[in-house]
């Protein structure tokens, strides 16, 4: 069975996280996401208990993956958010056209600096990333 693509970012956090009949915690989930270009990710929502079962240690990171390319991006501790600076420090230029895709994710998950209903497309999120590229050269 081939998963549906979902192009609304809180349906997409909505599927990565729900808990199912029986879960007694978090389960990893999958899904594809189709952000509104012409690109179309997997992502997948992983939920690490690295101390046991405690519910405070938890871990959580999204895979991201396009093609036979992909990232792991962490969810950061505290206030601290993904922002576009951020992201191509971590990740480089090669993923730097990545970020119009995946911000309404990390925004329906509370994971940047914008605010979280912020999760609609818009390419002019590329135009971050391409000003933090130009001041690079």
């Amino acid at each position: 069975m081939i998963a549906p693509e979902i192009s609304d970012a809180r349906e997409l956090h909505r599927v990565l996280t729900a808990k199912h009949e029986g879960d007694k915690r978090f389960a990893s989930r999958w899904a594809r996401w189709v952000p509104g270009d012409f690109t179309r990710y997997v992502v997948m929502h992983i939920v690490a208990y690295p101390g046991g079962f405690d519910v405070a240690g938890q871990i959580h990171c999204l895979v991201i993956s396009t093609g036979d390319k992909r990232l792991v991006i962490p969810r950061f501790s505290g206030m601290d958010r993904w922002t576009p600076e951020r992201f191509l420090r971590a990740f480089g230029e090669e993923y730097a056209g990545w970020w119009a895709g995946i911000r309404p994710v990390l925004a329906a998950f509370n994971w940047t600096s914008t605010r979280p209903d912020d999760v609609r497309y818009d390419a002019s999120d590329a135009n971050a990333i391409g000003e933090l590229l130009t001041e690079r050269t």
